[in-house]
């Protein structure tokens, strides 16, 4: 994990996925469990992919609104939920 997933600033993201959940970026969707998500909340269409990743036990994925420009579980890997 990047040292930016342990600062001591707060950072606004949304829920995306639970342990044990597969998430995947593909065609400027989110998938979870091989189904789209809903997303009305995000600004632009993504133009990121990510190949699936299936969050470990004990973490959670998040993702910030502006997927285009937003530092997330996309770089940063899945984090503890505690830290929610």
């Amino acid at each position: 994990m990047s040292s930016a997933a342990h600062s001591s600033d707060d950072f606004i993201k949304r829920l995306i996925a639970l342990p044990g959940d597969t998430v995947e970026i593909r065609d400027h969707k989110t998938y979870i469990n091989r189904q789209v998500i809903d997303e009305p909340y995000v600004a632009e269409p993504q133009i990121k992919t990510m190949e699936p990743v299936v969050v470990p036990e004990g973490n959670v994925f998040v993702m910030g609104d502006n997927r285009n420009y937003s530092n997330d579980s996309r770089e940063y890997e899945a984090i503890p939920a505690s830290q929610r």
